[in-house]
């Protein structure tokens, strides 16, 4: 998708929509479900990965506004969240969350708009349409499954082998992070917060 729009197939982004779904059950409390362990919920556990999705297309949000909602019998904090942000370009960001909903008929989706189409991501189809055309792109059948952990792992050690700087650093992660930071904040204070990076 960032290739699409790279090669200016929607013109440019104006807005960019994420959506995660889970029906996060347990017998048993694990500890990332425990405010205490982990900071927070929903948008600290998952959520932080469709923050990072809405700055790979919008770029750094200088503004958020952030609801959550807690089901206590669920999680001990936020199993409920939406966020807003306010791209420094000018475009808007959203992410709609949820760990009490059944992930069908979607786990999570990507809608990007720009000034002349959008390309929307749903299961394995990627669409992109313009006020010309409609064209699907389909997840060829044969392509193998990864498990993205041991990718992680393995091109990390990659990295360091061969002495070179992996395309996501720290300092690009502590951006998401304090994007994050300021949708807790956002939720706490119930109040848009600009985000200062410099912080």
């Amino acid at each position: 998708v960032r290739g699409l729009v790279d090669e200016g197939r929607i013109g440019a982004v104006n807005l960019v929509r994420t959506d995660h779904n889970q029906d996060t059950q347990f017998d048993a409390r694990p500890w990332w479900t425990s405010v205490e362990q982990v900071g927070g919920g929903a948008l600290i556990s998952s959520g932080i990965h469709m923050l990072d999705q809405l700055r790979w297309f919008g770029g750094d949000p200088v503004e958020v506004f952030c609801a959550t909602q807690t089901i206590p019998e669920r999680h001990d904090a936020e199993a409920l969240a939406v966020v807003t942000a306010r791209f420094a370009g000018g475009g808007i960001g959203t992410l709609d969350m949820s760990w009490v909903a059944p992930s069908k008929p979607w786990y999570q989706f990507l809608i990007v708009y720009g000034t002349t189409g959008r390309i929307t991501t749903l299961g394995d189809d990627v669409v992109i349409a313009t006020r010309d055309s409609v064209e699907t792109i389909s997840r060829p059948p044969d392509l193998p499954e990864h498990d993205s952990f041991i990718n992680e792992v393995r091109y990390f050690g990659e990295c360091l082998r061969d002495s070179v700087a992996p395309e996501t650093d720290m300092h690009d992660a502590l951006r998401t992070q304090v994007f994050l930071d300021a949708a807790y904040r956002s939720a706490r204070e119930n109040r848009p917060i600009p985000i200062d990076y410099a912080e």
